[in-house]
C-alpha cells in the first residue's frame, strides 16, 4: 500500500486512493477527508450518489463541529451527484480533468484556501468500461492536480473491481487516505453572513499558518472580514501577532473584526500590541 496521508497537512496536488468494502467504510473515509478539508478553510467538493451524501451528512452531524447545511450555504462544501459530474463512458477525459482543475481557481476566487475533492469512483469506473481507460483518467487527474493544486481522494469499491485493477490503480496515486481522522486542533469554517470565518478550537504554533491562510483567502474577496471567536479556546501570542500584522496590511477600506474574542486575547491585545485601525474587537 501507498503511505497513509496526514489529512491535516495534505500537500497541494495530493492524489489519494481508498478502497472500501461497505457503505460504512465509504462514509468513514469520506467524512475524514471532508472534515479535514473544511477545517483548513478549503472548499471541498464531494462527488457521490445520493445515499453516500446522506451518510456524510449524518456523520458530520455526529462530529458536532461541522454542520452540513451551514457548510453548503457558505459555499465551502459542494455536493454533486456522481452521474451528473462524470456522465457516461463517452466523456472526454481531458475535458473533464480541465473542468475540475478550473474549479480550483473558482474556489480561491470565492475566498477559500484551496480545493479538495472526495469522489466515489466506482460507477464512473464501470461506465468507462476498461481498466486502461480508467488508468488514463487517473493519470490525467494527477497531471491536472499537480498543475492546479487540487487535492483529492478517489474511493473505489473493492468488491466490484478485479484485484489486479485495484493494484494498478494504487500505483497511480500518491498515497492512501486514512479511514479515520484525528480531530484537528481547530476548524476554520467559512461564513457568508457576515463574511468571514468561524474559529473552533485552539490556535498555536502548529496551526497558526492555517488560520492566517484562511483569513487571507476571505480578505482577498472582501477586505472587511469577521472572525467569529466565540468557540476559540486558546490562541498564542505568536498567532495573535500575525493577526495584528495582517490587519495592519489591509487596504484602507479593510477591517479585521474579531467577534467575541476570549477575554485573555482582548487583554493581550491591550497590553502587548498597538491597536491598528484595521483591527476591531466586537464584544
Amino acid at each position: 500500500m501507498r503511505p497513509v496521508a496526514d489529512l491535516s497537512r495534505l500537500s497541494p496536488g495530493s492524489h489519494l486512493c481508498a478502497f472500501y468494502g461497505d457503505d460504512e467504510e465509504l462514509s468513514r473515509v469520506a467524512t475524514a477527508f471532508v472534515t479535514a478539508g473544511l477545517a483548513t478553510g478549503a472548499r471541498v467538493l464531494y462527488v457521490a450518489a445520493d445515499h453516500a451524501v446522506r451518510g456524510l451528512g449524518a456523520a458530520l452531524a455526529l462530529r458536532g463541529v461541522v454542520d452540513l447545511d451551514s457548510a453548503v450555504d457558505a459555499g465551502q462544501l459542494v455536493l454533486r451527484d456522481s452521474a451528473a459530474v462524470y456522465g457516461t463512458g463517452e466523456t472526454d477525459l481531458a475535458t473533464l480533468a480541465a473542468a475540475i482543475g478550473a474549479e480550483s481557481g473558482e474556489a480561491r476566487r470565492s475566498g477559500f484556501t484551496a480545493l479538495r475533492v472526495a469522489a466515489e469512483m466506482t460507477p464512473f469506473a464501470e461506465a468507462l468500461g476498461s481498466a486502461e481507460r480508467l488508468l488514463q483518467w487517473e493519470r490525467a487527474a494527477s497531471r491536472m492536480q499537480q498543475q492546479s493544486g487540487v487535492s483529492s481522494v478517489c474511493q473505489y469499491d473493492e468488491r466490484r473491481l478485479p484485484q489486479q485493477d485495484l493494484r494498478r490503480l494504487e500505483v497511480e496515486h500518491t498515497g492512501s487516505a486514512p479511514a479515520a481522522l484525528t480531530s484537528p486542533a481547530a476548524h476554520f469554517l467559512a461564513t457568508r453572513e457576515p463574511w468571514g470565518l468561524r474559529v473552533v478550537g485552539q490556535v498555536d504554533l502548529e496551526n497558526a499558518d492555517e488560520l492566517l491562510a484562511a483569513v487571507r483567502a476571505r480578505c482577498a474577496v472582501d477586505p472587511r472580514v469577521f472572525v467569529d471567536m466565540r468557540e476559540l479556546t486558546f490562541i498564542d501570542v505568536g498567532a495573535t501577532r500575525e493577526l495584528v500584522a495582517l490587519a495592519a496590511g489591509l487596504p484602507a477600506d479593510g477591517t479585521l473584526f474579531l467577534v467575541r474574542p476570549p477575554a485573555v486575547l482582548a487583554r493581550i491585545l491591550d497590553l502587548a500590541f498597538v491597536r491598528h485601525q484595521g483591527l476591531e474587537l466586537v464584544t
